[in-house]
């Protein structure tokens, strides 16, 4: 979740829904794409995901710096795609071996760990499509860079955030 210049929450994801405009394109896509929070979170997702989302906080200074290095990594794949379920598992496999794939495809996670590696938040060392939603959980130690950490999950049910 990030803030807009005008404090709108945008929802910073990679998806295969392509139901929402991008606040960024202002287009209906999938893949990378920058959306509000309010709007993912009303829509009619349980036909697609379980209704229960969950987010965890970053705790970490934030820069005008860091804001703009997350501007510049969002214009840069911004455009890219998400990949169908074989390339998605593809990639996380040779992620898991070190290979780190291309960037013309993005799913949820790896869209996650590339852009902390790009606001020098996470190390560079594990390749970014070697990540999984479990990963970001707080079952599973994160490592951070510097002061940064993540909070604890907060739930969120989207079916009472529903028209």
């Amino acid at each position: 979740v990030v803030r807009a210049p005008d404090g709108e929450a945008l929802l910073w994801e990679s998806t295969s829904l392509d139901n929402l405009e991008d606040t960024w394109l202002h287009v209906k896509k999938s893949g990378p794409q920058l959306v509000k929070l309010r709007d993912r979170l009303s829509t009619d997702v349980g036909n697609h995901y379980d209704s229960i989302f969950a987010i965890r906080q970053l705790q970490a200074d934030r820069t005008p710096e860091m804001q703009a290095m997350l501007d510049r990594f969002i214009g840069e794949v911004h455009g890219a795609v998400f990949p169908d379920k074989k390339r998605m598992y593809w990639e996380i496999i040779e992620g898991k071996f070190g290979i780190t794939s291309s960037f013309r495809d993005f799913f949820c996670s790896k869209l996650l760990a590339e852009t902390y590696i790009r606001l020098k938040l996470l190390s560079s060392t594990k390749a970014p499509n070697s990540y999984e939603p479990r990963d970001f959980t707080s079952k599973h130690r994160l490592s951070l860079l510097g002061n940064a950490r993540l909070g604890d999950e907060i739930y969120l049910d989207a079916s009472s955030f529903s028209a």
